[in-house]
């Protein structure tokens, strides 16, 4: 029997105006009944690039019939790598895992997974995307806001990275994008290491400052006159940081982390989740040590507390004295 959403997923796709392979059976196809669409969640399927060279869409069985510990589908729509829509359920489909809210969630989120990776998007892959999520929206009456990576929605924040490219550039494209015209031309983003979620704004900050991280105590570092934090939401960010310690004996150990830092008003800055920890073996004379962390998106507001990238030492033996703090990183 046919899920009820299936006549506007229809509707939507055929709008789209794009070339669309309805896959056998797609109408009945799904894990109940989908509730009323809130969201367009947009992810990207992180096919090793040895299986992208062989087909337009090589992930098709395991978003149609999903995969160990995880059963399909995983996605009502498929987007291949030439700008081709694949059709695969109508009903609820596992793609959102925990969200950040219910809007978020596999009933109420149409989800697309588009072949790719941490690559550049082809043009008309990209094109073809803003189509059909142009499509999709005006189908189920959302605005553009709605149209949310799966890094948007992922809780908690950070679990999830796709897709890869920026979110407010895509939504702002998207308010351009108008079906039976033309799409926008500017080019598709092309992520690189400093690229990636539209990170193009240089972090650099040098503090040479002796600071003291007393034993057995967390330690935000200083990385410039009167600043801890690298950098604050909303935004992605990636960054590594240098730091030369004294007094660490041979052979002892304390940790360099990169994480995110909770701030409430009225209340103490306390570390949140670690993105990167090292742990730092103490060397005859000064310890220089290096941490680096992997792109992350930060959020101006979570559950009432300000998320804020900033550097740490951890688990001092005893007291330390850290200097030239040195970051280097990236922001969109």
């Amino acid at each position: 029997m046919a899920y009820s959403l299936a006549s506007r997923i229809e509707r939507a796709v055929k709008k789209s105006g794009l070339k669309t392979v309805w896959v056998p059976g797609w109408k009945s196809r799904g894990r109940g009944t989908m509730g009323s669409i809130q969201t367009v969640t947009l992810h990207h399927t992180a096919t090793p690039r040895s299986l992208r060279k062989t087909a337009e869409y090589p992930t098709y069985n395991v978003v149609k019939d999903g995969r160990p510990g995880l059963p399909g589908p995983l996605a009502q729509l498929g987007l291949g790598r030439t700008g081709v829509v694949y059709v695969f359920a109508a009903g609820v489909s596992n793609h959102a895992g925990k969200s950040r809210s219910t809007s978020m969630t596999n009933s109420r989120a149409i989800g697309i997974e588009a072949e790719g990776a941490m690559e550049a998007w082809p043009k008309e892959q990209y094109d073809a995307y803003l189509r059909l999520v142009r499509a999709l929206i005006d189908e189920f009456n959302l605005p553009e806001s709605r149209a949310l990576r799966h890094a948007e929605t992922a809780s908690p924040p950070g679990r999830k990275n796709d897709a890869s490219f920026s979110g407010p550039t895509f939504r702002k494209r998207l308010k351009s994008t108008r079906l039976g015209g033309t799409t926008p031309t500017a080019p598709a983003p092309k992520p690189t290491l400093e690229g990636i979620f539209g990170m193009t704004k240089r972090i650099a900050s040098t503090h040479t400052a002796k600071q003291v991280a007393a034993k057995g105590t967390t330690k935000h570092l200083q990385i410039g006159k009167d600043q801890f934090t690298i950098a604050s939401g909303p935004a992605w960010v990636s960054a590594s940081v240098k730091v030369d310690i004294e007094n660490l004996p041979v052979g002892e150990t304390c940790y360099l982390v990169i994480g995110e830092a909770f701030y409430a008003k009225g209340k103490p800055t306390t570390l949140g989740r670690e993105l990167a920890t090292m742990e730092v073996i103490g060397t005859p004379g000064t310890t220089t040590a290096t941490v680096t962390a992997p792109p992350w998106q930060l959020f101006k507001d979570w559950k009432g507390k300000n998320p804020r990238l900033r550097a740490f030492i951890k688990s001092a033996p005893r007291d330390l004295t850290i200097s030239n703090v040195s970051v280097q990183g990236a922001r969109d």
